[in-house]
C-alpha cells in the first residue's frame, strides 16, 4: 500500500479525503479551491505509474491523517521513489 492508498484508507475513502482537503484548505486561508474525488483518482492513477499528489496538498494530507502520512512520505519527487512502491512498479512491469 502506498502513502496516498494509505491516506485514503484512514479518512475512509477518496471522497472523504477530497472533502477533508477543501476543508483543511478553507480553514487554514489556502483559498476556496474544491478537491473532488475526481482529483484523489488522477493523483492516485498518474500516468508515471507512482501515485502522485501535487505538492500544494501535502501538507493538508499530512495534518488529516494526524502524521501517519507525512509530506515527506507524498513527495517522491523530492526525496526520491520508497523502496516499497518500486518494488510494486517492478511486479506490474514483470506481469505485464
Amino acid at each position: 500500500m502506498n502513502s496516498l492508498e494509505k491516506a485514503i484508507k484512514i479518512v475512509n475513502g477518496q471522497s472523504s479525503l477530497a472533502r477533508r482537503i477543501s476543508d483543511w484548505l478553507k480553514r487554514n486561508g489556502r483559498g476556496n479551491k474544491i478537491i473532488k474525488q475526481q482529483n484523489v483518482w488522477k493523483w492516485l492513477n498518474h500516468p508515471s505509474g507512482i501515485p502522485t499528489v501535487p505538492p500544494e496538498y501535502r501538507l493538508a494530507i499530512e495534518e488529516i491523517t494526524k502524521k501517519q502520512v507525512t509530506c515527506k512520505c507524498l513527495s517522491h519527487d523530492i526525496y526520491g521513489v520508497p523502496e516499497l512502491v518500486k518494488h510494486e512498479l517492478n511486479n506490474v512491469k514483470e506481469t505485464t
